[in-house]
This record gives structure tokens, C-alpha cells and sequence, in this order.
């Protein structure tokens, strides 16, 4: 045996016996458990020594047929790899004069001594816990020791023959002294070390690719006249302020120069010599328009990055000389105009010049070649789609041009020409561009304590192969955000974006798997993939924002009730990234033999999703999901850093892939950034939702409603209304214990169906599916029952306002102003009719009452949340199900309703209202003033205070007049077809 493989088990030694494999000369125990080394080595490697040693003593130096024979038998073991295993400590090789290759990367080594092995020709030690390295360099050629704890590399003698040399992800502050006799050396890497300086030695020999990024350089050396062979030059991140006069002479071979973030104000000219230089990228420095000077000189470059700069022009004389450009990024500086003949440049692909001040923009449409154009976050008001979209092209973005207006029937010509998918990035799902300049006006429903931007690009593949799932109103007060990365196909990641939503319903609403629901929606997943995950797998970050019980709030009070919790599962390299205000926090691990989908490969890759848990607050800034390719060139704190810089969520995402590019991203690149504001505040969740009732409805909405101010906004019908005769119907809770706790299935099912027409999303609302099929009309309320519940909201919340001023005069978490706005909302809601005396209305008397204002055919759909009292005394379920049951047709108060979710008040002009009863019956005594009835009802059910109670919720579905199965059936089709 000469061969002896046993890489990916799980040995954790070996038997001795193998030191009678006398030719063995290559063991490979890669990526098993062994934790020192084997002891047969020694013995092996000690016999085929001696018998060298005793050969020599030969008269006549010649060796004789029985020693040779015996070396033939006992030849020395030339290459062992031992990678990933759990070696720790200290290892120090001696008497192996025969071993060539050694590779113990991926261990726990502390101190290395290999200064014995004289013969060693490639060592790789990456990824330990080095800060000791020893090497005997007499004939070494690789040495790759990255990413360990070095601050210094003991080699002698000097590596004369040294080729490649790879110290970065260490600590070193200066380079190796003896680096100035490897004469040989073609490739350095030293990137991401503590380097000031640079030798002036280096810039000489053959050295042919030089990694310094990462350091912490202000200059380079003073150029040798003669010139080098250096073709790739990587300076990214570091704080260079000016590169040498004669740096593109010395340097005339180079191909690729990477300057990006660093404190460049000019670039050296070029000035009779011919510039090889093919990509560019100097983005995220301070270079101004003196820089144009140089470019003029780069005839052959074919990628310019210059983004984030102080270019205020791109002059036409620059785009004449450089003919061969295919990607020009120039996103991030002053730009006013883009030059005209920019149609000229034939081979162009990539144009991205978004976050400028451009007015107008060149007609595009002859380049066959262009794929993506950004003019994002510019000044355009209006855009001729004909003649600036190419007939090839791939991506366009128009967002964040808030005067921007477009033809539609400009529009209509491009999508005649190929399919064409629009996506809004504000996240109001417009389905079409605007026609109108932007009103900067939110009508949104739902105001989320959060902002969400993306970006994403093919880069340098053909097609982009991860998908994005953004939904910021996931269940309207929640949100689902997630990464597929396919690697190799996008019809998997597809797939499982339109499938995931629906899948994660689902698993919440089953009881033995709801704690570990995230866990279960990627199983569930994966076994929806079917044939299409026998050989495709892909990568997965799935987060899910819900407003739950907080784990570490046990107590009962308004401030510790519910807060949201952000869950994460993930499979694969995908990661998702926490940053606070006091550091980071990486939410997934790093799990390359775990996929959704490639089944052909089980078990060497499993889907076994990795979970974590975590309860947001005040310290919680961002949260960021990136495909691999972006954090191998971004560390969390450079991604936290560019994130910060920028305040618009959708641009820091658009510069967090800018920079991942220009420091050398090439191929997909995807990223969601999401912006959290206050999330932890509990009376900020409060006075969201209290913003949200007062906001009104736009003047599209209202034409043709009373604006007296005296009525509720939420009701369609107010008290000036005459026109009563158009009946309504109301429905019983749809709740069941398969509910989802986040309200999915109230606010889609709790819509009813009136008899005129409306339009959603630009589609007749026929009998919708959540919408129970037997339905009975309602008798109406009583008009003296409404003189009797005038003004009862505005003392009931007024005596709550003064109770939390008492409260918080000390610890006041909000200001005058804010308690000024709840009071207007409540001075604005004066006739709501509700129910001074809660605890007495029975439903035999709400059946015999007659109509009231309440009951028009337009009153405004309400939320059938109806969360359970964790604050009761202790009942048995059958009395929680006489409570809470309301039979269908019965009339019961609506205070609850109206307090207890924000969703109460969603400005539909078609909604009909329900109700649904809340109160036992039994007569309370009132305790504190007349007031306190209504504080009490108030305090009771506000958002922070509300508990499920699924055990009441199951009972309560069995006895309602629709089949569970049925009901399920429609819960699910509602929210499949929300989402």
C-alpha cells in the first residue's frame, strides 16, 4: 500500500499496526476527530532515517543490494494531511526528513515547530490558533498560514525559493524582514493584518499578485524606475491618500488596480507610457474630477467603479477613449448629467448611477449589449421608456425619483416587447409606474416599526440564482423576510419564495410543532421541493418579526406584556446579521453540509435547519441577510459601518453592494436590509396604533363621506347620514385553535360582503373565500342605546391618560405632545357609540331593539381579534365558553374590538361591521369614580395586554355554524391569496 486515504469519518486514532504499510509514503486523514498525532509516524519515518544513515556507511559509498532492498521496504512517508481534526497545543515535527507536503489547517494548534523538516516543500497551516511558526525554508515554495494569531514568522534559512507566501487574517504589523531575499515569490497575500508600512524591496522581482487590503497603509513606497511585473494590485480599505507619481510606469503591466475605500483625492497621471489596465475600481474615496485626467489615459480598462466619490461630471471626451468599457458604476456622487454619447459605447452592460443629482438621462435604447441600468434616488421627472430601454435589457431601476413621471402608454410599448415584472420598492405594491409626481404621502393601513431596502445582482453569471422573500406586512402586523440561494438554478428559489408564506401558516397553527414552528416551515419545504430537490439544493435564511409575549416579561403590567421577537432558521452559508448600538450579532451559522433540497446527497447533506430566538428592543438597529459571496468580502463590522452611513434604508442596501463589488464580489450578490425604529418601546406601539386611527383616509376615499368631525372616520355612515335602508350582516369569530396568533385569519376573514361592487387590487371582490357562507342579518341597535354611549370613550380614555400621567411623572416615556395627540383623537371620536354599562347587555335585548346609526349597509369593517384576558380570575373552560360564545345574529358592544388591535379601523369602504361578544354579563361594582368602568374595559384591553387562549378558541370554533374543515379551508385560501 503507497496510498492510504480516510478523509470525512469520524477516527479519532489509529492503530499502530500501520507501521508495517513499509511503503506508505501519502496518508490523507482530512476531517476526522484525531487529537494527536499518530504514533506509528515516528517509528515509520525513524527507520527509513536510520537505514539512510547506515547506507552511507558503505565502503565505497556505493549501497548494497540488501540495503537497498531494505529502503525499498521502509521509504519514508513524504505527504500527510491531518486537516480538520482537533489537534491542539503544541507540535513540534522532528527526525521526518523525508515529508514534503503537510497540511494541519482547520485545527486548535497554538505553537508550530517544523524547523527539522529541511525537506518540506508546502505547508499549509490556515485557520488555527498560531502564534508561533517555525519553518525551515531550505527548500520551501508554498506557505499558507492565514488566519491565525501571528504577529511574526520565524523562516530559516531564507526562502529563496519561495513562490507563494499567504499570511493574511493575522496580526502582523510589518511584513517579514527575511521577505527581502525571496527573489522567486510570484503571489503575497497579507491582507486583513495591522500593516503600516511597506518595505521598498517589494515593488521588485517577479511578484506578480500583491493582497494588502484590510491594512492600515497611508502610502506606498517610492516606485523603482525600472518596471515590474506586478499585474494585480489589491490596496482595498486601507487609508492611502495619494499613490506614487510613477506608479502606472512602474507598473505598465498591471491589468487590475483595486483603491477602493481608501482617502484618494487624485489619481497619478499617465504620461508616455501604455497602460494595460483593464479594471478599475476606486470606489468609496474622495476623488474629484481631476481624476477624469487619468482616465482619459486608460484606453484598455473594461470596469470603472468609482462610486461614492466627488465626481461632479463625466465629460464626453472620457467615454471617446474608452471604447471597450463594459461596466460603469458611478453611483453615489454629484452627477447633474450623464454625457450624450454614452450610446456609443458599444460593449457597455452595466450602467449604475443612482444616488445623483441627474435631471435627465441619455437615450440607451441602441446598446444591444446593455443588461442593467440603476438611475435610483436621482432628480428625474420625466422618462422617455422608449428610447431608454434597450430591447435586451434586464433590470431598471426607477425608485426613489419622487417627481418622476411616467407615459403609461410608454409603458405599455416596453412590456409589448418582453415580459416585464414590476417591483415597487416602497413596499405599497403599485401596480404600475407613476403617471403623477409623488405625493410623499403614506396612506398605508399599517405604519411598521420598520423600513426595509434591498438590492441584488447577477454580477458576472448570466443570471441571478437567489431569490428574496420581503413581505414588511406579513399577517399586517408581523413581518417574513428571506434568502434562497440556489448556487447553480433558480427555479428552486423560485419556488419556495411563492411557497414559504403559506408553509409557515401552517406550521403555526399545529399544536405539537408551534414552539418550534420556523424549524418546521424549512422541513415542510424541503418536502414540497419533491422531484425538483433531488439534485438542486440551495441555501436558506428565513426571519419572522411577531408582536409575541415576551419570555423574559413573566409579569403582568402594560410595560412587560408583548414585544417583538425576531426568529431566525437557516440552512446552508445564507447569514443573517443583528446589529445594536452596543455591537453585532450573527444569527446563523455557517453550515455547508446542510441544504433544503439536494436529497441525491443525503447524508452527506441533510436539512437540518438551524434555529435561534431573539426579543428586540431599543438597542436593535438593523437586521441584515446577505448571500456568502458578500460576507466574504465584508465583515460584520464593515457592513454595519456602510449601513450606518447611510440614511435611507434602500440606498444602504444599494451601497453595501456597491462596496462588496468594487472589494472584489463579482459573481451574485444579494442583500435586505431592514431598519428598525423603536421597536422596543411599548408606549410607542401604543401611540402607533392610536397615530393610526386618526390618520384618516386619503381624499379619493372620502369623497362623498361626512368630514363634520364629529363622527367616527372608521364608520362609513355617520350620524348626519339620513340614508339608512341598505341592511348589513354580521359573522361570528372564525377563530378556532388553528388560528393564527398573529390575526392573520381576523383580518381576512372578518371581511363581509356587501351586495354593491368594489374593486381590490383591480379586481371584482366576489364572495370572498373567508367569508362564512350562511350568513343572517342583524338586528339593529337601539337609537336611545346610542344617546347612552355618547362621550363614554372620552371619558373612559381621558381617566386612563391621567392614570399613566400619575404613572410615569418620574419615568415618562412619553411627552406632553404625544398625550395631546391621544387626547385629540379622542376629542375626534365623540360620537362613538359605545356601551356605557358593558356588563349588562344581554343578547335577548340586543335582538329586540330597533336600528341605529351603527348598523349602516357602509359601516367599516372591523377586526374580529378577540384575544383572551390573562388579568381574569381563574375560570374553567366551559365558563370561558359561556363567556366569550357569541351565537351568530347577536349584537354585543364593540369597545373591545375597537381597542384591542389597530386593525379595527383599516379604511375599506366596503367592509361591513361585526361584532362579537366580549363580557360575561354579571354586573361589576365600579370602584374609583364613574369612570372606572370604562378605564377598567380600556386598561384590560389594550394591544400590550392581550392573551390567547387557544383551549377557549377551539371550544368556541366547534360551536360555531360552520364545519372546522370548511372553515380551515377558507381561513387558508384568504391568506394565501393576501400574500
Amino acid at each position: 500500500l503507497e496510498e492510504l486515504r480516510l478523509d470525512r469519518n469520524e477516527l479519532a486514532e489509529l492503530p499502530n499496526s500501520l507501521r508495517h504499510l513499509r511503503r506508505l509514503q501519502s496518508l490523507q486523514l482530512a476531517y476526522n476527530r484525531v487529537h494527536k498525532l499518530p504514533p506509528f509516524l515516528t517509528t515509520m519515518r525513524t527507520l527509513g532515517l536510520v537505514d539512510m544513515y547506515r547506507s552511507e556507511k558503505i565502503v565505497n559509498g556505493h549501497f548494497s543490494e540488501e540495503k537497498n532492498a531494505k529502503n525499498d521496504l521502509n521509504p519514508p512517508l513524504t505527504k500527510v494531511n491531518l486537516r480538520a481534526n482537533q489537534l491542539k497545543g503544541s507540535i513540534i515535527l522532528g527526525n521526518y526528513g523525508y515529508l514534503t507536503q503537510l497540511d494541519v489547517s482547520e485545527n486548535s494548534i497554538e505553537v508550530l515547530d517544523l524547523s527539522a523538516l529541511d525537506k518540506l516543500e508546502t505547508l499549509q497551516c490556515c485557520r488555527n490558533n498560531l502564534t508561533e511558526l517555525t519553518v525551515n525554508g531550505r527548500v520551501l515554495t508554498s506557505l499558507i498560514a492565514g488566519n491565525n494569531n501571528l504577529k511574526k514568522l520565524a523562516v530559516s534559512p531564507i526562502p529563496s525559493g519561495l513562490r507563494h507566501l499567504d499570511i493574511s487574517f493575522n496580526s502582523f504589523g510589518s511584513l517579514p524582514e527575511w521577505l527581502e531575499g525571496c527573489h522567486k515569490i510570484r503571489t503575497l497575500f497579507a491582507s486583513n493584518n495591522c500593516l503600516s508600512s511597506l518595505p521598498e524591496h517589494l515593488f521588485t522581482g517577479d511578484l506578480v499578485t500583491l493582497q494588502l487590503g484590510y491594512n492600515r497603509l497611508k502610502s506606498l513606497p517610492i516606485m523603482a524606475r525600472r518596471k515590474t511585473h506586478l499585474r494585480e494590485i489589491f490596496l482595498q480599505s486601507n487609508a492611502i491618500v495619494d499613490l506614487p507619481e510613477n506608479f502606472f510606469f512602474a507598473c505598465e503591466s498591471l491589468t487590475l488596480l483595486n483603491v477602493a475605500s481608501n482617502r484618494l483625492i487624485s489619481l497619478p497621471i499617465i504620461d508616455g507610457c501604455r497602460s494595460h489596465l483593464e479594471r478599475l475600481y476606486a470606489t468609496n474615496n474622495q476623488l474629484t474630477d481631476r481624476a477624469l485626467d487619468t482616465l482619459i489615459s486608460l484606453n484598455q480598462l473594461r470596469v470603472f467603479h468609482a462610486a461614492y466619490n466627488r465626481l461632479t461630471t463625466f465629460p464626453e471626451n472620457c467615454v471617446a477613449n474608452l471604447p471597450h468599457l463594459e461596466e460603469l458604476v458611478l453611483s453615489g456622487n454629484r452627477l447633474q448629467h450623464l454625457p450624450d454619447n454614452l450610446a456609443n459605447l458599444t460593449h457597455l452592460k452595466v450602467l449604475r448611477v443612482h444616488s445623483n443629482q441627474l435631471q435627465s438621462v441619455p437615450p440607451l435604447a441602441k446598446l444591444s449589449t446593455l443588461r442593467v441600468v440603476d438611475l435610483a434616488h436621482n432628480q428625474l421627472d420625466k422618462v422617455n421608456l422608449v428610447q431608454l430601454v434597450p430591447r435586451k435589457l434586464q433590470f431598471l431601476d426607477l425608485s426613489c425619483n419622487t417627481q418622476l413621471q411616467v407615459d403609461p402608454k410608454q409603458l405599455q410599448a416596453c412590456k409589448s416587447q418582453r415580459p416585464m415584472s414590476l417591483v415597487d420598492v416602497s413596499g405599497k405594491n403599485r401596480a404600475s409606474l407613476p403617471s403623477s409626481p409623488s405625493l410623499n404621502h403614506d396612506s398605508s393601513e399599517f405604519d411598521p416599526p420598520w423600513r426595509v431596502g434591498f438590492s441584488e445582482t447577477a454580477g458576472s453569471c448570466s443570471k441571478l440564482f437567489i431569490s428574496q422573500l420581503r413581505l414588511p406586512g406579513f399577517c399586517s402586523t408581523e413581518a417574513l423576510f428571506g434568502m434562497f440561494d440556489g448556487e447553480i438554478g433558480r427555479i428552486v428559489p423560485n419556488f419556495l419564495t411563492k411557497s414559504v408564506p403559506k408553509l409557515l401558516l401552517e406550521e403555526r397553527t399545529v399544536k405539537e410543532t408551534a414552539t418550534d414552528y420556523m424549524k418546521y416551515t424549512l422541513l415542510a419545504a424541503h418536502r414540497e421541493l419533491k422531484q425538483q430537490g433531488q439534485k438542486c439544493g440551495i441555501s436558506v435564511t428565513l426571519c419572522h418579526i411577531s408582536r409575541t409575549k415576551s419570555p423574559d416579561s413573566p409579569g403582568y403590567s402594560p410595560q412587560t406584556g408583548k414585544r417583538y421577537v425576531l426568529r431566525v432558521a437557516s440552512v446552508g452559508e445564507s447569514t443573517a446579521l443583528l446589529i445594536r448600538r452596543n455591537g453585532n450579532v450573527k444569527l446563523t451559522l455557517s453550515t455547508p453540509n446542510r441544504q433544503i433540497g439536494n436529497s441525491a446527497s443525503f447524508p452527506l447533506v441533510v436539512p437540518d435547519p438551524e434555529t435561534c430566538e431573539v426579543v428586540l428592543g431599543e438597542q436593535d438597529e438593523y437586521l441584515v441577510l446577505a448571500n456568502r459571496k458578500l460576507w466574504e468580502v465584508v465583515d460584520a463590522t464593515g457592513v454595519a459601518a456602510i449601513i450606518r452611513s447611510e440614511e435611507n434604508v434602500i440606498l444602504a442596501a444599494k451601497r453595501l453592494q456597491d462596496i462588496a463589488q468594487s472589494y472584489g464580489a463579482e459573481e451574485n450578490l444579494s442583500v435586505i436590509v431592514v431598519k428598525f425604529n423603536n421597536i422596543g418601546s411599548e408606549m410607542d406601539i401604543v401611540m402607533r396604533e392610536l397615530r393610526q386611527t386618526i390618520r384618516g383616509k386619503p381624499a379619493s376615499v372620502m369623497a362623498g363621506f361626512c368630514k363634520c368631525g364629529c363622527c367616527c372616520e372608521s364608520n362609513n355612515s355617520c350620524c348626519h347620514s339620513g340614508d339608512i335602508t341598505a341592511g348589513f350582516v354580521r359573522q361570528p369569530s372564525n377563530r378556532s385553535d388553528r388560528s393564527s396568533p398573529s390575526g392573520q385569519s381576523d383580518q381576512t376573514a372578518s371581511e363581509l360582503v356587501n351586495h354593491t361592487n368594489e374593486t381590490v387590487n383591480q379586481k371584482p371582490k366576489t364572495h370572498e373565500t373567508g367569508s362564512v357562507t350562511s350568513r343572517r342579518s342583524s338586528t339593529n341597535y337601539a337609537t336611545n342605546e346610542r344617546r347612552s354611549l355618547r362621550g363614554g370613550v372620552v371619558r373612559a380614555v381621558r381617566a386612563k391618560i391621567e392614570e399613566e400621567r400619575e404613572k410615569e411623572e418620574s419615568d415618562s416615556a412619553m411627552s406632553e405632545e404625544q398625550f395631546k395627540c391621544w387626547e385629540y383623537m379622542l376629542e375626534q371620536n365623540t360620537q362613538l357609540l359605545f356601551d356605557k354599562e358593558l356588563n349588562t347587555i344581554s343578547r335577548a335585548f340586543t335582538k329586540r331593539q330597533p336600528s341605529s346609526n351603527l348598523t349602516r349597509a357602509q359601516v367599516k369593517a372591523l377586526s374580529s381579534s378577540s384575544p383572551q384576558l390573562a388579568a381574569q380570575t381563574e375560570l374553567t373552560p366551559k365558563s370561558l365558553y359561556a363567556q366569550y360564545h357569541t351565537p351568530i345574529g347577536s349584537n354585543v358592544p364593540f369597545l373591545s374590538k375597537h381597542f384591542g388591535s389597530a386593525r379595527s379601523f383599516h379604511p375599506q369602504t366596503n367592509g361591513l361591521f361585526r361584532a362579537m361578544r366580549f363580557n360575561s354579563g354579571r354586573i361589576h361594582p365600579i370602584n374609583g369614580g364613574p369612570n372606572a368602568a370604562y378605564f377598567g374595559s380600556l386598561q384590560r384591553l389594550m394591544p400590550y395586554n392581550l392573551e390567547y387562549d387557544f383551549a377557549v378558541m377551539h371550544e368556541r370554533g366547534e360551536d360555531d355554524s360552520l364545519e372546522p374543515d370548511s372553515r380551515m379551508q377558507q381561513y387558508w385560501g384568504v391568506a394565501t391569496t393576501e400574500l
